[in-house]
């Protein structure tokens, strides 16, 4: 079974439509792990030049909703789409915007553990999203 296969099979568990260019959008995201639309647009025309960047949006969109993919926003404002969906953190660097996966058990532990102990009345949280902001050192 080829990737394209393995893409469409992905799709057709989660009830989402299969197009070309939802299949292009999720193929650019496998390669680039974390980017913003404008990276997946440069990525999926490599493939499908006359792809517009309203389709990207909306295939992003469809990906998130049906939990291919997750949003991130940095500090700078910018949103960014992730190709991996457990449980992880994120280190941004403000000097480069380069985002990367931030896999912590014990941390995971210590977070869940606080909220367990501490709920927010009224409130019931659902997941937690944690980014680390600094530089990349050489």
């Amino acid at each position: 079974m080829d990737e394209i296969d393995r893409i469409r099979e992905l799709f057709t568990a989660r009830n989402i439509k299969i197009t070309p260019q939802r299949v292009a959008v999720y193929r650019a995201m496998r390669v680039l792990g974390h980017a913003c639309a404008e990276e997946v647009a440069g990525e999926v025309r490599k493939t499908t030049p006359t792809t517009t960047v309203g389709t990207i949006y909306n295939a992003l969109d469809c990906l998130v909703e049906h939990g291919l993919l997750a949003k991130i926003q940095t500090t700078d404002n910018k949103m960014y789409f992730d190709i991996n969906t457990r449980e992880h953190y994120h280190l941004y660097c403000e000097k480069t915007h380069r985002i990367e996966d931030f896999e912590d058990e014990g941390l995971a532990r210590i977070i869940r553990a606080y909220l367990a102990r501490n709920s927010v009345p009224g409130f019931r949280v659902t997941g937690t999203r944690l980014q680390l902001t600094g530089t990349f050192e050489k």
